[in-house]
């Protein structure tokens, strides 16, 4: 029996700081972000160098560009007056791979990219009122044989590693006995080279970053889209879980910009205007973010 109440301790020393961390200890975090930047004067925003027009840096810049990158600068300036003191702003770089995981230790307070808001990954993270609506769709060689999701039977279908396309199209190609082979890509130039080159028949990726890398090709018109979304996906700024004041405070910020109209003026010159690199994606606000916009909220149905 002492034996047995010994092991009962010992596991309760494991167990129970285990479940503190994962539900309801998390709250006691709540304000530590906000104090610390009103402690540091200081924020750290992590960023994608290579996800424009949401965030990247242009050759010859040593800081990140973008639509997200520009909300989040307004985000911070609004913080910057809440707590009546200048913020300082520092950049962390990081990839589709270490993105979340920057985010929920709190190596960084903002994520400013092109990251989709799924249940899997609030369990990690929190996420904003989204800043943008996007869907999965298919990328092809102009007028091949795959035209849809149904003419991948047989064929090549190439995503990008840590990308939420990844796991999609291998659940639909699955779950529709398709019998296309699903392969991985490093980066997002890696997927379109294999496309170019024949060793994939189609490239599945978010329509946006699509278009964005069907643009900055040699032959854009070599290239494209088909076929509906195959997902609707919701981006959002990440932020660090557990501290429900710094995410009122920047939901609250995200709201203004939006009902201000400065977040359809920041849409408008990353999305129908020329580029830095003079690349001009010409595409206009879709419905999907037009509703959200004209009622923010940071709500995702599943």
């Amino acid at each position: 029996m002492k034996g047995l109440n010994m092991v009962m301790r010992r596991v309760g020393q494991v167990v129970v700081p285990m479940l503190c961390a994962l539900m309801a200890c998390t709250q006691a975090n709540a304000g530590e972000v906000l104090e610390r930047i009103r402690r540091e004067g200081a924020i750290t925003v992590a960023y994608r160098d290579s996800a424009s027009p949401f965030s990247s840096v242009p050759a010859g810049a040593t800081a990140p560009v973008g639509y997200a990158i520009d909300l989040c600068s307004r985000i911070i300036d609004g913080l910057a007056q809440e707590l009546k003191r200048p913020i300082a702003v520092r950049h962390v770089r990081v990839s589709v791979t270490d993105r979340i995981q920057t985010i929920a230790s709190g190596a960084a307070q903002l994520e400013c990219g092109s990251t989709t808001n799924t249940a899997e990954r609030r369990q990690q993270v929190a996420f904003t009122v989204p800043h943008y609506v996007t869907g999965t769709r298919l990328l092809v060689k102009t007028g091949g044989p795959v035209r849809d999701l149904r003419g991948l039977g047989g064929k090549t279908v190439v995503a990008t590693t840590g990308t939420t396309a990844l796991p999609l199209i291998r659940k639909l190609v699955d779950e529709r006995m398709l019998g296309a082979r699903v392969i991985e890509a490093p980066t997002y130039d890696a997927a379109i080279a294999m496309l170019s080159a024949g060793q994939a028949d189609a490239f599945v990726l978010d329509e946006v970053m699509l278009y964005m890398l069907r643009a900055r090709q040699p032959k854009p018109e070599q290239f494209e889209a088909v076929d509906k979304f195959l997902s609707i996906e919701p981006l959002a700024i990440m932020l660090p879980p557990g501290d429900s004041e710094f995410k009122a405070a920047v939901d609250g910020q995200m709201k203004k910009l939006i009902r201000s109209n400065t977040a359809h003026e920041l849409y408008a010159r990353w999305f129908t205007s020329p580029l830095p690199d003079g690349v001009n994606l010409q595409q206009p606000m879709n419905y999907l973010l037009r509703a959200v916009f004209a009622h923010p909220s940071d709500y995702v149905p599943e």
